[in-house]
């Protein structure tokens, strides 16, 4: 998955604590338990390896929407370093 920009961050941002967008996360997150147990019982190896790919993306989304603030925190403090030196 690509790096988040700041626009995508502060979009983030203002969704994570919307209430409807928490519905959506619960959602996402019974989708990853769901797909992760279903995986267990898989016996295909390629099938496998594909739901754990998709499985990989959306747990990788869901850190990103549950670390956004400290996200946009580290990118704050990485701008105000870069304009000190300047």
């Amino acid at each position: 998955m690509k790096e988040l920009d700041e626009s995508v961050l502060r979009a983030l941002s203002s969704l994570r604590y919307n209430k409807d967008f928490e519905v959506f996360l619960e959602w996402l997150r019974a989708n990853i338990a769901d797909l992760m147990k279903s995986n267990s019982s898989m016996k295909d190896d390629i099938l496998i390896r594909w739901q754990q790919g998709g499985i990989q993306v959306l747990v990788q989304l869901l850190e990103a929407i549950d670390s956004v603030e400290t996200s946009l925190e580290m990118l704050k403090n990485h701008k105000d370093r870069k304009f000190e030196h300047v």
